[in-house]
């Protein structure tokens, strides 16, 4: 969907929109690269020249990556008036629309632009009749956090990312059950705080579990205490928070 464009309002602020990038926006695009690595992608243990060639070359093989594997995507610059704010790179699918990559400066996270973004892709792919999916690292939580929020569930993993997916929601509500609704419990419980702090007393493995049905089932997630069990002792830390019990 090439063209700039105006998306809503984020939270009340200042209008956003979208545009197509351009190669003078390579400056932009490496700084937001730069300053959008995750503490366990840090490289402060190098020299600065070599730490600035790593991710230059960190930055090239995305760049090409998302052009080869993606090259019928819409790559977009999300601006604040005229200031570039962050990115958007996404592929229209007649069967999905995949979020490639999406990214903000760390100054304007937190004020709904990301929010707004994801919403009026969920949106566009609501009217199109198709789901909108993406994947994320599993030590990203503030993004899982923000995916969770705008209506997003798990639907597998692989060793570097935990994939997510928003469907238009079925009349009715539909509720997830078995082993498979917990990692998408794990995640819905990771972008609601105060559903975390019910859980964070619970030191007894058996307290534990039977707290995380109960809460689960008061958000239509539906699955039993052997299911919950079978997942502790198969190790499977990467559906629940990091501070759950091991039995």
């Amino acid at each position: 969907m090439p063209g700039a464009q105006e998306p809503a309002r984020p939270a009340g602020g200042p209008p956003l929109r979208k545009r197509d990038e351009t190669p003078a926006d390579a400056d932009f695009r490496f700084e937001l690269f730069r300053r959008s690595r995750l503490l366990i992608e840090d490289l402060s243990f190098l020299d600065p020249p070599m730490r600035e060639t790593a991710l230059r070359q960190q930055f090239m093989g995305q760049t090409q990556g998302y052009r080869a594997q993606f090259p019928d995507a819409d790559f977009e610059i999300v601006e604040i008036g005229d200031r570039p704010v962050g990115r958007i790179v996404t592929h229209r699918g007649p069967q999905a629309y995949f979020i490639v990559d999406i990214a903000l400066l760390p100054e304007w996270r937190g004020k709904g632009i990301g929010s707004t973004l994801l919403q009026e892709t969920c949106e566009e792919a609501g009217v199109n009749n198709v789901p909108v999916r993406l994947g994320v690292s599993p030590f990203n939580v503030a993004a899982m956090r923000l995916y969770v929020r705008s209506g997003f569930t798990a639907t597998g993993q692989d060793d570097a990312h935990i994939f997510m997916e928003w469907r238009a929601p079925a009349t009715g509500g539909a509720r997830l059950s078995g082993p498979d609704a917990l990692q998408q419990f794990r995640l819905f419980v990771a972008g609601r705080a105060e559903l975390a702090e019910r859980l964070l007393p619970f030191e007894e493995i058996d307290a534990f579990v039977s707290e995380a049905v109960a809460v689960g089932a008061e958000y239509g997630f539906v699955f039993d205490v052997e299911d919950v069990m079978a997942a502790l002792r198969l190790g499977q830390q990467l559906w629940l928070m990091p501070w759950a019990p091991v039995v």
